[in-house]
This record gives C-alpha cells, sequence and structure tokens, in this order.
C-alpha cells in the first residue's frame, strides 16, 4: 500500500464537491478545506506509517536432511561448530549398500542367464519343427512363442534391476554429506526423518518446525523478520522499501526491502499455533476473536551497527526519514494538466490561490503526475471543484481529522503503545502521534501548520513483544 491515507482523502474530500476546475477570481469569505500535500501523498514528514514487530535474523539458513533408508556412520560436527562450505557434515554406512549392490548385481546375472537358455531353446525348437508331422508343428509353435514371451519379460526385469544398480552405485559414491552453505552449526538431530538428503536454504527455526538433521545459519549476513497480522494483509507486498528502526533509539535507522511474506505458514504466539487474539471481553475466545500472524523476511541495504538477535520496528519507507524525493501527486488535484497545470493551494495569507506547477512523468497505472515544481509536502490544496475562487478562506485539515478512535491531546510527542501483556514507550517519531491498529503499531505525525501531538486508540492489538 504506497499511500495508507489516501484513499481516506479522497473520499472524505469529496465533500467539498466533485472534481472540477475553475477560473473564478473574486474574494469570498466561504471556508474551502484544504489537506496537506505529504498526508495525501504519503511523503515528507506527515502521513500514518504502520509499524510491525521485527527481529534480526541469519540472512540464509540450510536445513539438511538425511536419507531414512541409509544408517549413519559418523556425525563429523557438533553444535557450536563453524563450518564452510563443502566441509563434510557426516557420512553414510557403506556395508548394508555394498551386500544390497550384490544381491542385486546376482539378480541381474540370473536374467541374462534366463534369457540365454530360452534362446538357446527357442533354436532347438525350430530345429525340430522342422523336421516334425503336420500335426505336430503346432505345438511346437506354442513352444516358441512362449520362450519368446519369456525372453521380453527377463529383458524388462534386466532394464530395471539395472536402473537399481546404477542407483546403488551413485549412491556409494556419494556416502559424505557436504555443508552447502558457510556458518555455525545450530542443531544435530537424532531424527530418522527424511525422505532423503537434500538441503533447504533461506528457512529458519522461527518459520515452524522442520525435519532437518543438521541446521546451518550464515553468522555473516543478516535480514529482518517480521511478523504481519492477516488483518493487514494489504498493508506489506513483496518488494516493498521498508524502514528499520531501532527499538531503543529511533533515530538509528536502516533501509531494505521485503523479499519474501509467506502466506501459507501462520507463525505460532505462546502456544496458540499461529493465532493471536484480537480482542475478547469475555472469558474465552472463538474464531470471532482470534486472528493469524505471518511471517515476512527484510533483506537489508546495510547492516552496520545491528547484531544478530536484535529486536527492531518495521514500517513501510513513505519518505518519513526523507528518502523519498520525487513528489507523486494523483490527477484529481491538477487542473490543465495537458496545458497550463495548476492547483489549488492554501498561500501564506491562508487564501485559497491558483498556483502553477511543473509535471513531469505520468504513471497510468497509479494515475498520479510527479511535479518537478511549484509544490512541497509542506503546501495544502483543495480538491477542484467549479465552486472555488482566489481568495476564498480556507480550513486545514490533516491525518486527525479522519481518526474514528478515542484520542486524548497532548502536548508531548513521545509515543506510547500499549500491548496485550506489557506497556512500551519509545522515543518522539516526527513530532506526531501513535495510533494503534490491528497488530501493527502506527506513527502519525502531525499535519496542522500549528503541529500539536496527538495519540490515539484503535482496535487494539499492537505488536510490543520481546522488546529489548
Amino acid at each position: 500500500m504506497r499511500k495508507p491515507v489516501a484513499a481516506l482523502l479522497l473520499s472524505a474530500v469529496m465533500l467539498a464537491g466533485f472534481c472540477g476546475c475553475s477560473s473564478g477570481g473574486t474574494d469570498s469569505a466561504e471556508a474551502v478545506s484544504v489537506q496537506s500535500v505529504g498526508l495525501i501523498t504519503g511523503t515528507g514528514s506527515v502521513g500514518i506509517v504502520n509499524r510491525y514487530p521485527g527481529k534480526i535474523i541469519s540472512g540464509d539458513t540450510a536445513n539438511v536432511k538425511r536419507d531414512a533408508d541409509k544408517t549413519i556412520k559418523d556425525v563429523l560436527v557438533e553444535e557450536g561448530d563453524n563450518v564452510q562450505e563443502g566441509d563434510v557434515l557426516f557420512t553414510y554406512d557403506t556395508e548394508e549398500m555394498e551386500l544390497e549392490l550384490e544381491k542385486l548385481k546376482l539378480d541381474l546375472e540370473g536374467y541374462e542367464n534366463t534369457i540365454t537358455a530360452d534362446k538357446s531353446d527357442i533354436v532347438d525348437l525350430k530345429s525340430q519343427m522342422s523336421s516334425a508331422s503336420s500335426s505336430d508343428k503346432l505345438s511346437y509353435t506354442l513352444q516358441v512363442e512362449s520362450k519368446e514371451a519369456d525372453i521380453q519379460e527377463a529383458e524388462y526385469n534386466k532394464t530395471l534391476k539395472q536402473r537399481d544398480i546404477d542407483k546403488m552405485e551413485a549412491s556409494m559414491a556419494d556416502t559424505d554429506v557436504k555443508a552447502p552453505i558457510s556458518g555455525r552449526i545450530m542443531s544435530v538431530s537424532n531424527s530418522d526423518t527424511g525422505d532423503e538428503s537434500q538441503t533447504q536454504t533461506g528457512t529458519t527455526e522461527q518459520s515452524g518446525t522442520t525435519d532437518s538433521f543438521i541446521t546451518i545459519m550464515d553468522m555473516d549476513t543478516y535480514r529482518v523478520e517480521g511478523t504481519i497480522n492477516e488483518l493487514n494483509q494489504g498493508d506489506l507486498t513483496a518488494g516493498m522499501k521498508v524502514i528499520i528502526r531501532s527499538r531503543l533509539d529511533e533515530t538509528k535507522t536502516w533501509t531494505g526491502t521485503i523479499d519474501s511474506i509467506d502466506w501459507e505458514n501462520p507463525v505460532s504466539s505462546s502456544g496458540q499455533s499461529g493465532t493471536v487474539v484480537v480482542s475478547d471481553s469475555s472469558s474465552s475466545s472463538d474464531d470471532m476473536t482470534t486472528s493469524s500472524k505471518y511471517p515476512f523476511y527484510v533483506k537489508l541495504d546495510s547492516e552496520d551497527g545491528l547484531i544478530f538477535g536484535q529486536h527492531v520496528y518495521i514500517e513501510p519507507d513513505y519518505g518519513q526519514n526523507g528518502s523519498q524525493t520525487t513528489l507523486m501527486l494523483p490527477a484529481c488535484y491538477i487542473c490543465d494538466a495537458d496545458s497550463n497545470p495548476y492547483v489549488w493551494a492554501a498561500s501564506d495569507k491562508q487564501k485559497l490561490e491558483k498556483r502553477s506547477v511543473t509535471l513531469g512523468a505520468y504513471d497510468e497505472a497509479l494515475d498520479e503526475y510527479e511535479v518537478l515544481s511549484g509544490l512541497s509536502t509542506e503546501d495544502y490544496i483543495a480538491t477542484p471543484a467549479d465552486t472555488l475562487k482566489e481568495g476564498m478562506a480556507v480550513t486545514y485539515y490533516d491525518a486527525s481529522s479522519f481518526s474514528s478512535g478515542e484520542t486524548e491531546t497532548g502536548s508531548g510527542s513521545a509515543e506510547t503503545t500499549t500491548g496485550q501483556d506489557d506497556t512500551q514507550v519509545s522515543q518522539p517519531f516526527d513530532s506526531g502521534s501513535t495510533t494503534e491498529g490491528n497488530s501493527s503499531e502506527t506513527a502519525q505525525s502531525s499535519a496542522q501548520p500549528s503541529g500539536s501531538g496527538q495519540t490515539a486508540e484503535g482496535a487494539g492489538n499492537t505488536e510490543a513483544d520481546n522488546a529489548p
């Protein structure tokens, strides 16, 4: 979701009238509602940003399985050992395989002998049939056909047996199971599960249980694992840019990209098999009061200053850190886009004015124009309507104007987040306020010119667990 409040604002501003452009130029006492450009576009220092709990984990994890049909001879590593890619982890015992191979070869030899004997019998039968009477030739013919059928069956069985021999010989030649990545041995299991020896990379023990025999973690690179509630399913997508924020010092941030979201495997929370209580006023919960959480993974642009196991916040990057410089404005706010583009903006004297803008690229999919000059995220604009005229008084609206939750206004800018079991007080975020949403923490900056902070409570299922 590129702009978390764009849809809300577009709906709200329709109260000012349908989109349209006017060339009026007389003063009027009628007030016109204007919204912050930063709030509309989700850029600059304004906008609502959902936060999700995250943890620094290994950049890559290999789960090495064992072949349940083979007997392990030696395990050459222990938990805590550091290994390099290609190091031998364990070996299989070949004694049983050698006995099985000998048996397969004897079976193959038996089929070959059968084929040779049947071919010799066919030659003898045909020789006898040539001198036999007419009444006996039919019997010889049937015997020959029977031998030929036996030969075809033996040839087929010989082919299958040779395939088993080739597979066994290849298996015996690959008795050493090697490390697919460099890293640290996190676990060595005695489990006999697993269909065949193989590796699965890119998963971690936090994502769920595995039947791996040995687990290896790459300790040289990091990534971030977060969790998202099913109620926020549309907020994050693979490929989205995100900001990683320290829980202890919110001025410390890192950037990354969402690599994947695993919607197939919900994570467990407090032994609840992948569900977390959203809200429950009674003593028991049911399907109507629970929701599932799912893991997602972030590829970091830089790992400097991060430590393994560190708990962090993850939030979509809408430019709240000043990283986004391109201003994309919905086409609905622009008049005469093809000739002399302008917008209806609030002047320094809090009056409505026609302001010329320079447009760049047009995004057809999002119906947005790039604004190169004439407008900034600090400006306030109105939705075009035929009733607008220059000089009209303006009324400023910000994100808090559309909040449906209970609000408490104060002068401080520190955000207070209440979790299910504990309360966490974090550092100031853009001199704004915090909205608690479904399983995500929301930081909201003030869009009013005066800039007062607020705190709002919504559904009340904010993550605040396991903070260091």
